[in-house]
């Protein structure tokens, strides 16, 4: 931002939000990567991300003199119910929603004002019905609304990795046509399974090129993008 790049942050908030759910003595599960979540899950789930990371995130943001703008992600993305199909049958994930619309006038009236918007993960659909979304594909459905040029994914890893345990196996790129070949292998695997299919629909929308970077790195986003090596994993169009 400081340097006249346009930032729009879509945040998650995984770990916030399980230790939300273990004080309420929620349980929850996964499949393929995302959450399962019933009526009462996601009561939690929208509090927890609307309410406590969102604020969180644009209070870090303004103590580091930026001008954030906190926006709901269910004023401006639009969902319907989502489930997946897992060795040919079809999970039904509760109210989690698969973002098909987002609004984008307030996006870019927050960036033309000078704001760096700070978007939750939660959508609802027609009805107003809320649901808890994927933010890896949330973010991605809002690069490729919005045109963007670069989507940027901050993990607690450097990047895509042929051992996980090993830094030095670090994949610097990856083209979309070899990413089910990594799936297969097992190479994606678990959260970063729905990252990396957010990834591939962005390109495949217009985003020029997507990153997976290691969040707590510092300097990792500038190195990334300004360096011919850069720090993480680079996905590319075929």
């Amino acid at each position: 931002h400081a340097v006249g790049i346009k930032v729009v942050v879509v945040h998650g908030g995984g770990k916030a939000i399980n230790r939300a759910l273990n004080k309420a003595n929620v349980a929850s599960h996964f499949e393929h990567g995302l959450r399962v979540t019933d009526a009462e899950t996601v009561k939690v789930v929208e509090q927890t991300l609307n309410r406590q990371v969102n604020l969180e995130i644009c209070e870090i943001l303004q103590a580091k003199n930026a001008s954030p703008l906190s926006i709901l992600g269910n004023n401006l993305l639009v969902c319907d119910s989502k489930n997946i199909e897992v060795d040919g049958n079809s999970i039904n994930l509760g109210f989690v929603g698969n973002t098909h619309t987002v609004k984008t006038k307030v996006i870019k009236k927050a960036l033309n004002d000078g704001y760096i918007p700070v978007i939750s993960p939660i959508a609802c659909d027609e009805d107003g019905q809320i649901y808890n979304t994927n933010a890896d594909q949330a973010a991605g459905k809002v690069a490729a609304s919005l045109r963007a040029r670069r989507l940027v994914y901050l993990c607690d890893v450097p990047g895509l990795m042929h051992d996980i345990n090993d830094s030095n196996t670090l994949i610097s790129t990856i083209k979309t046509d070899e990413v089910d070949t990594y799936v297969a292998k097992g190479t994606i695997n678990k959260g970063m399974i729905p990252k990396t299919e957010s990834a591939v629909k962005a390109l495949d929308s217009g985003v020029n090129r997507v990153h997976f970077i290691n969040g707590e790195q510092p300097h990792s986003l500038l190195l990334e993008i300004f360096t011919d090596k850069g720090v993480g994993t680079e996905i590319v169009n075929a």
